[in-house]
């Protein structure tokens, strides 16, 4: 369950994101696309293509180390805080009205002793690429591939939901939480992909490297994210 501390007050809805990685190949990929794979999908929906340009900010690592991103994505700020996960899968609340991610800020700058404003000024630029991305709504789960501008390749399936506060005071009182919620939305997603097992290989071991640590490993940075982690995507 996320900190309190990172749950800014004023928040009316939070919307948790749930996603497991993949290694797309030339071979899954076509069948992505042509929906040709041995057991083809029920509803195939292309979405198309679209760029992202994205700026990862820190301050001496102070903000990935809990498991907060904020972002710069194509000229509007987001944050997401991370609820759980491991290398292949992950769970984060989501958070774009500036004054959300504000508040976050201002949680950690209590506990670091030091003052961080969503402002360049008090944050350093730790990570800036641009990514392509083609995205898929197949069987009511979101499919997408991407392709960084450092040749870095990875595919993500995705659940979103989102929780008003009175659900969120529901879960709390039932003693479930949004973690739990986020364990449910990653069974689904497990589930999915292996009903699909064609569309969606992974590395030996199964790690999948997302595109932030791959970049990170790529410019020598050292990796500042919570131990076990692949990096946000």
């Amino acid at each position: 369950m996320l900190p309190r501390l990172l749950r800014p007050a004023k928040s009316l809805r939070t919307t948790l994101e749930v996603e497991r990685k993949f290694l797309p190949t030339l071979e899954s990929l076509a069948g992505l696309r042509a929906n040709t794979g041995e057991r083809p999908f029920v509803n195939h929906r292309p979405l198309g293509l679209s760029t992202y340009h994205d700026i990862y900010y820190d301050r001496a690592g102070e903000l990935m180390k809990r498991g907060i991103y904020v972002r710069l994505r194509n000229g509007d700020w987001e944050a997401k805080v991370r609820s759980g996960g491991d290398f292949l899968n992950s769970q984060f609340t989501e958070y774009n009205k500036r004054e959300e991610i504000e508040e976050i800020l201002r949680s950690v700058s209590a506990s670091i002793g030091q003052s961080l404003r969503l402002h360049p000024f008090d944050l350093s630029v730790v990570a800036n690429f641009v990514t392509k991305r083609e995205s898929w709504d197949l069987d009511g789960f979101r499919v997408v591939v991407d392709e960084t501008d450092f040749g870095h390749n990875v595919g993500e399936v995705e659940l979103c939901q989102v929780f008003d506060v009175n659900t969120i005071h529901a879960l709390s009182v039932s003693g479930q939480g949004l973690a739990t919620a986020g364990r449910k939305m990653d069974h689904k997603i497990n589930t999915f992909m292996n009903k699909y097992r064609w569309a969606f290989p992974t590395s030996e071991g199964g790690q999948v490297m997302g595109k932030l640590s791959a970049y990170m490993l790529l410019v020598e940075k050292p990796w500042t994210g919570r131990k076990g982690e692949s990096g946000h995507g």
